[in-house]
């Protein structure tokens, strides 16, 4: 069956364990679900560097205590319950990018068009993205990405623990 689907990917600040930064890409995709799983989950890997960097929405804010600071964004250890709350938010504007599906009436000579969409519950798989203070990014996807991300957050004073 042929749909819409998606990865997103949060960028997540090494050194504070704050995402206020995401990337997300639709696709069409036919198959089964297994089969769209599998492609999403290596797209995940390399396919954020054709993405636009988007704020996380404004109303995401971690105020920090002892501090008059308010930081836009999410922590670490709660970007799974946040999308999960805020899944229609976060799709509404990337729905309205989608170009129009035109239809043809043959015998009247007009056409009409219609919005495409992700659907109710739309097949998607998201990825923590470890980004350092140089721009350097990795998914947390395999061991050599994670190695990698655990160095980056000893190096860098990070101790928030993981999920």
């Amino acid at each position: 069956m042929s749909e819409l689907v998606f990865n997103i990917w949060f960028i997540v600040d090494i050194a504070s364990g704050i995402s206020q930064y995401y990337f997300l890409k639709i696709y069409g995709l036919e198959g089964e679900d297994e089969e769209k799983f599998q492609l999403l989950r290596r797209l995940a890997e390399f396919d954020f560097v054709t993405c636009e960097r988007q704020e996380i929405p404004k109303n995401h804010k971690l105020v920090m205590l002892n501090s008059e600071r308010t930081i836009q964004g999410i922590p670490l250890q709660e970007l799974s319950r946040a999308l999960d709350v805020n899944l229609n938010a976060f799709l509404k504007e990337e729905e309205s990018k989608l170009p129009l599906i035109l239809h043809f009436d043959p015998y009247q000579g007009n056409h009409r068009t219609t919005n495409q969409t992700l659907g109710n519950e739309p097949l998607f798989v998201m990825t923590i993205l470890f980004e350092n203070e140089d721009g350097k990014m990795r998914p947390y996807t395999n061991q050599e990405y994670r190695d990698w991300a655990e160095s980056e957050m000893t190096r860098l004073g990070y101790f928030g623990g993981m999920f």
